[in-house]
């Protein structure tokens, strides 16, 4: 647990990560997990959902 710690503290002492969330709906998770025709993937529900940095 004191690694994962250190390794938190160094990166938001950088800048690399914030604390803070993003509240969606489920609506609106939907829209981004949805699989899309035109991004050439035929697997449904493997669209990766971003994190927001």
């Amino acid at each position: 647990m004191s690694a994962l710690c250190e390794i938190l503290l160094d990166a938001y002492a950088r800048g690399d990560i914030h604390p803070y969330a993003r509240m969606i709906t489920t609506a609106q998770r939907d829209a981004l997990t949805a699989p899309h025709s035109s991004d050439g993937n035929d697997a449904a529900g493997t669209t990766a959902v971003p994190l927001v940095a």
